[in-house]
């Protein structure tokens, strides 16, 4: 019964992160990669930081 239980959870979370994506991306909170990991993570440090 735990397990059956943790598995819900899991899924109930992963779930919702799915659906916090595609609501970014029709908000149009998305970046272009750039192909270096760092450079697009400080980008989107800074526009979560600033604003969109």
């Amino acid at each position: 019964m735990i397990h059956r239980d943790m598995e819900k959870f899991e899924l109930y979370h992963v779930k919702k992160q799915i659906l916090e994506g595609y609501r970014d991306a029709s908000q149009g909170k998305y970046l272009k990669s750039s192909g270096d990991f760092i450079k697009d993570f400080q980008e989107l440090e800074n526009k979560e930081k600033n604003g969109w």
